[in-house]
């Protein structure tokens, strides 16, 4: 809620592509890649898991994308996200989206 008021302030017909075009600007181009911590790459719609003790949203821990040289593929050239709870270490959960 807070992203979208202040980027209804840039673009109020449109506030999301005033936000896209931000990170696309701080993070560069959007392509799909294996990391550790930050932020995920989505290859469908965001879907932060929550902790199931206390409904928090859970942290990513490491993104890891299909790499055909190294023989691995999730799925249909998908990403991997494993997630864990700041509050709770021990809770983790993993999820796949596939193109």
């Amino acid at each position: 809620r807070e992203a979208e008021e202040s980027f209804s302030k840039i673009d109020e017909d449109d506030p999301w592509d005033a936000y896209e075009a931000a990170v696309e600007s701080l993070r560069g181009e959007t392509e799909f890649c294996t990391l550790v911590g930050g932020y995920a790459h989505w290859v469908q719609s965001a879907n932060t898991p929550v902790c199931a003790h206390c409904q928090n949203r859970m942290t990513l821990l490491a993104q890891i994308d299909s790499e055909s040289d190294a023989d691995v593929m999730w799925g249909d050239s998908g990403c991997i996200y494993l997630f864990y709870c700041v509050t709770h270490p021990q809770e983790i959960q993993l999820t796949l989206q596939c193109f």
